[in-house]
């Protein structure tokens, strides 16, 4: 962008910006105060050519050396043996190498082999896979069967390396002949979808080989079309290839494969818009990964939540000066080396085994080391004791708790006591998190009266025998105990009150039967108001430990589960008589707190945020990132010092002797959390396999048929919701799905005349019946229709009726069981359970934030629309002013009106699209993936784009493109509200006002209505008349 200086015409010279390379005017000229842009920051690492599949010539990056591209050696296995994509080792590193964003362009073309139609032909070899038996024909032998999966695994690794490039900001594509059977592979169709592909077919006669023979070239870049051409030589003009060898006996296909030098100039050139020229030479891949940062910046990190409070942050990356446990640290060290631990406590995690990795002895050793130096001149025995009914050595952890200073340090005299349940007087704050308020008075002197239910829930009634087992497996933990007396013996013994919840039995797929003491029906939860509101960390706040320029690869993971977490707290005696539960006329209570009671988790969030943040203090000389979701912890352990961070680690748990599920414990660059599958080495994170399968299952189930049960439909939006977390651009596919479950079908009822004043009067302002008048009319329903009369409110509804007869009305039920799902929604489910079926991993690193100031603004008075904006940076400055009339906009969108005023929210939405193509248009060339910061002046829109969803029609249309052209450039926006009042450049800019810019002419960037609209899931054919496959006309249209 060429330089310039730029003032926003405001009193507010914050919105101003100015460049010290340039002395040229703004479009606001003038001598006011104006602040300096900022610059774009350091340099950035080369983005580099990757020639996947390159062929024994590579003559792609032959052309791209001639034009002085950085470029990554061609990566063929004919070039080099040990570059064979089959290989897992060199698989890894490759998938390493696309997930870095140092590819600033990509290109595979995966040999066709098995895919060959030629193989077809008579005469030729023996053809393994037919487009009827793509996985294979029958009764081949072990071998052949062998071939034809590794022709498959190749082009899925090729999509694999290609999907990852594309993610990281990276522009490619790939290429196969365009009859060949591989674009009979729905992945390969659908990846093109994913990138809005531009497809060219290619003659190689265009280019003087006197073959038979073209190419299909699809990728990201539209310039792509610019190579398309086809034979005009006529039928038989050219040698046909199939089943001829040259003298050396290879077939004369494989060697004609190989791109003419031409066709290849043509190739770099395109790829030259995307890579720099830095390097001078072709790098090696460890060469290559050697670019990357090794060390993280010595700028402040963010505060990220972490599970253990606000005093607390999950980003440790930088190593903290905390000297409290120097000397515990120093002496567990020192036990580690002495006792050879480093190597076991990892073959143990590895192995997944059941038992502890320390044996008794060494646990106790661990215990009286940390007492030795945490209490040097103690004599008390009971330092080092375990109080009943619980696991912790509590005086130890009081003791830990001290030293570190922690903000939750009496906490340990509760446990040690014995924790209150809330249900008599209010639960002790820790002042760690956000304080819920309540009326401590009105909640107390009017409580609500604890019960006793008789009985249990049904599946605990109609499984005894599970139930029993479970029962006796908390006697046996010494969890519960046997009340040897009836109810009135009970409220003797816990005269303060006493409660008498139903046992429920949870019997999940996959996982054992578990009990669960219903607090709620007897009123015990009820009566307990927790004091603080406790935030858990999410994969969003993995995320956002991810700064933009932090050395990729830098973590190996430590996942540990706490076993039976909420038990480890000990109730006061006193209020155990809450905690009471029935089974086969005998009296149980809970000692300890239990699953089903509001204040086991809040115990228990408090018990392990103390163990997390003095875990914290003891590795706080290494960088690390850890997370507390209830009872899991996910350590991100530095890999050169993980060993030594595990260990230490697991020495403090066993030191305090915490109960740790050690069979569910993980340890490597493969971490699962909370439903989410991490992969450390690339960085990237995606959904488990176990939920995909579940929700393709839910989604395919719903695609069946267009009515589904509305239980159904909540189910997969749920799940979808939490889906879509780390994929906010299928946000807006869930939009119709959520109207479908909202918009109830009307259903024809008849009010007879007589009745007619008691319906009016049943109706609310919106039209939705209040009660039902006498007539079986459902409560809540909306009136749709009175007869012919649409009905939006009930100023629509006639007081009279029409006639003495009957009169007809549509009611929708918003409760009724069955939603009609209409073709928008059928159309977003088959989207979603393509992108779910194919492409599920997402790197964690977010993007830069682009250092300028933008803004953009829209007009809509009658039948005319209007926008604007403009984009400053520290070294230049671009806008766009377009005018449309509602003819243009209503061809595109045809359920608008023509009244464009009602639609301002939506023009709005396509200035910020607006104002984002032209960031990415002139930032093309620097960088490949970047988040632009905007303003707005209009609320809807603002908040529309930032969350990525509204379930209101048309917004929801136009976030969904705006959501899909992001995507597929790899941009983000980033929208603050902007007062109109300050927003005057993109307000004049949107109403066709360019006195201010007319000088500056050749900055402006035209922003046509079809280019903004552009279909981003359509993939374009050039020519369109070429000899396509079906597969690629279906997804052209």
């Amino acid at each position: 962008m060429p330089s310039s200086h730029a003032r926003q015409p405001s009193a507010d010279s914050t919105y101003s910006c100015t460049s010290s390379s340039s002395s040229s005017a703004g479009p606001d000229e003038g001598a006011s105060p104006s602040v300096k842009m900022p610059s774009q920051g350091t340099a950035s690492p080369p983005r580099l050519l990757l020639d996947l599949f390159s062929g024994s010539t590579a003559p792609l990056s032959a052309a791209a050396r001639a034009l002085g591209l950085d470029c990554v050696e061609p990566i063929d296995a004919r070039i080099n043996a040990k570059h064979n994509i089959l290989q897992d080792d060199f698989f890894r590193v490759m998938q390493r190498l696309c997930w870095s964003g140092l590819i600033g362009f990509i290109w595979s073309a995966p040999p066709c082999a098995e895919f060959s139609r030629l193989k077809l032909l008579p005469g030729g070899p023996k053809p393994l896979r037919t487009p009827e038996h793509m996985d294979g024909v029958p009764n081949l032998t072990s071998a052949e069967q062998r071939r034809v999966n590794d022709s498959t695994e190749i082009h899925q690794r090729s999509r694999t390396l290609l999907r990852a490039s594309f993610a990281k900001g990276s522009a490619g594509g790939f290429e196969q002949p365009p009859n060949a059977m591989s674009w009979l592979q729905p992945d390969n169709v659908h990846l093109l979808k994913e990138i809005g592909a531009t497809c060219a077919h290619v003659a190689a006669c265009a280019h003087d080989l006197d073959v038979h023979k073209s190419w299909a070239f699809c990728g990201t870049n539209k310039e792509l079309a610019n190579l398309q051409s086809t034979c005009q030589h006529g039928e038989g003009a050219h040698t046909r290839l199939q089943n001829k060898r040259t003298a050396t006996g290879e077939f004369m296909s494989s060697q004609c494969a190989a791109y003419p030098p031409s066709l290849a100039a043509q190739l770099a050139s395109i790829a030259a818009l995307s890579v720099t020229q830095k390097l001078g030479s072709t790098i090696g891949i460890q060469q290559a990964l050697s670019l990357l940062p090794s060390e993280f910046s010595p700028i402040p990190r963010p505060i990220v939540c972490d599970g253990s409070g606000n005093s607390s942050t999950a980003d440790q990356c930088l190593p903290q000066q905390s000297t409290c446990l120097k000397q515990l640290r120093e002496a567990f060290l020192a036990f580690i080396a002495d006792h050879d631990l480093a190597t076991r406590i990892r073959k143990h995690l590895e192995a997944a085994k059941d038992e502890h990795p320390l044996s008794q002895e060494e646990q106790l050793q661990l215990a009286a080391i940390a007492h030795a130096i945490i209490h040097p001149n103690c004599t008390d025995a009971n330092c080092l004791s375990i109080r009943e009914d619980q696991p912790f050595r509590l005086h130890l952890l009081q003791a830990l708790a001290s030293r570190t200073a922690d903000p939750d340090e009496k906490l340990v005299e509760i446990l040690i006591e014995g924790v209150p349940t809330g249900a008599f007087e209010p639960l002790p704050a820790s002042g760690q998190w956000i304080a819920n308020h309540f009326s401590t008075a009105t909640h107390f002197d009017e409580p609500l009266q604890l019960l006793h239910c008789s009985g249990n829930w049904t599946r605990a009634e109609n499984n005894p025998d599970i139930l029993q087992e479970l029962i006796n497996k908390e006697l046996q933990g010494n969890y519960i105990e046997e009340f040897l007396g009836n109810e009135e013996d009970a409220k003797k013994r816990w005269p303060k009150g006493t409660a008498i919840g139903k046992l429920n039995v949870v019997l999940a797929e996959g996982r054992d039967p578990r009990m669960v003491l219903d607090s709620t029906i007897c009123n015990l939860n009820p009566r307990c108001t927790l004091p603080e509101r406790m935030q858990m960390p999410t994969v969003c706040d993995v995320q956002l430990t991810y700064a933009p320029h932090d050395p990729p690869g830098f973590w190996h993971g430590l996942s540990l589960d706490f076993k039976a977490a909420h038990k480890a707290c000990v109730v006061r005696e006193d209020e155990r008589g809450t905690l009471l539960f029935r089974h086969k006329d005998k009296l149980y209570f809970y000692k300890v707190c239990h699953f089903g009671a509001r204040f086991s988790s809040y115990w228990w969030q408090r018990l392990g945020s103390v163990l997390h943040r003095i875990m914290h203090h003891l590795i706080s000389h290494r960088p690390h990132r850890s997370f507390l979701y209830v009872d899991d912890i996910f350590a991100m352990l530095a890999a050169q010092h993980s060993t030594e961070l595990t260990c230490l680690i697991i020495c403090f748990l066993a030191a305090v002797n915490a109960p740790i599920s050690w069979k569910k414990a993980q340890i490597g660059h493969c971490i699962t959390w909370c439903g989410w599958s991490f992969d450390l080495l690339t960085d990237t994170v995606q959904l488990v396999q176990t939920k995909i399968c579940k929700l393709l299952e839910q989604l395919a189930a719903l695609r069946r048929t267009p009515k589904v049960h509305r239980r159904a439909l909540e189910a997969v939006l749920g799940l979808l919701t939490w889906a879509t977390t780390m994929s906010p651009q299928l946000r807006p596919f869930l939009a119709p799905l959520y109207n479908d479950l909202h918009s109830a079908k009307g259903t024809l009822h008849s009010i007879p005349a007589s009745q007619w004043t008691h319906f009016y009067q049943s109706l609310d302002d919106r039209a939705c019946v209040q009660h039902t008048a006498g007539m079986w009319l459902p409560k809540q329903a909306k009136l749709l229709e009175v007869g012919n009369i649409k009905i939006e409110s009930k100023a629509d509804v006639p007081r009279v009726p029409k006639s003495s007869q009957r009169t007809w009305v549509r009611l929708a039920d918003p409760h009724r069981h069955e939603v009609h799902l209409k073709r928008q929604s059928r159309d977003a489910l088959l989207w979603l359970e393509q992108v779910f079926k194919h492409s599920n991993r997402v790197p964690l690193q977010l993007p830069a934030m682009l250092q300028c100031l933008s803004a953009a603004d829209a007009m809509a008075k009658g039948t005319k629309v209007g926008i604007g904006g403009w984009i400053c940076t520290s070294s230049g400055f671009a806008w766009f002013s377009e005018i449309f009339c509602m003819t243009e906009v209503r061809a595109i969108w045809p359920q608008l009106k023509d009244d464009a005023q009602l639609y301002i929210a939506c023009f709005e939405v396509l200035a910020q699209l607006a104002l984002l193509q032209l960031a990415w248009q002139r930032m093309r060339g620097h960088r490949m993936q970047f988040i632009l910061p905007t303003g707005c002046d209009n609320t809807a829109a603002e908040s529309g784009i930032n969350k990525l969803f509204s379930t209101a029609e048309p917004l929801s249309t136009f976030l969904r493109m705006v959501a899909d052209w992001a995507h597929r450039h790899n941009v983000q926006l980033a929208v603050s509200h902007l007062a109109g009042e300050k927003n005057t450049w993109a307000d004049e800019l949107s109403r066709d006002k360019l006195h201010r810019f007319i000088h500056r002419n050749a900055e402006r960037v035209r922003m046509p209505l079809a280019f903004l609209a552009e279909n981003c899931q359509c993939i374009s054919l050039h020519p369109p008349d070429a000899h396509w496959p079906n597969s690629l006309l279906a997804a052209s249209s």
